[in-house]
């Protein structure tokens, strides 16, 4: 038939990750989902980085929270978004995301600065 060799690709999505593997050469879709990856799949394959950058973000919050000075608007949200990965709750990445976004729906008439911040500043 014609199949392209190689690994599945692993690729998250909704209801993912799934392993897409390569169709025939003659069909007309690039890739078809053949399963979805076990939970001991996943583990095997993501989480020491995940591990890596959970101890990143704990050096980082240590750092932070030596230095003197009051906390700002990007903390809070960086605390508030770290609330969000507690619990079996799905779409912890969503959740995540939208602690740091400006969910207004109203255009503002001046932009504060001229830099992305990273966190919407509540206050502003």
């Amino acid at each position: 038939m014609g199949w392209v060799h190689g690994p599945p690709l692993p690729l998250f999505g909704i209801g993912g990750p799934f392993f897409y593997l390569p169709l025939p050469r003659n069909h007309s879709a690039v890739y078809s989902v053949h399963e979805r990856m076990t939970r001991q799949q996943v583990l095997d394959l993501y989480f020491l980085d995940a591990r890596h950058k959970l101890i990143e973000l704990a050096g980082f919050l240590d750092r932070a929270e030596r230095a003197t000075g009051k906390d700002d608007f990007r903390l809070q949200a960086f605390r508030a978004a770290l609330g969000k990965l507690n619990g079996k709750r799905k779409h912890k990445a969503k959740a995540v995301l939208l602690a740091f976004s400006d969910r207004t729906t109203q255009p503002v008439s001046k932009a504060e600065s001229k830099g992305a911040t990273g966190a919407w500043n509540l206050k502003s």
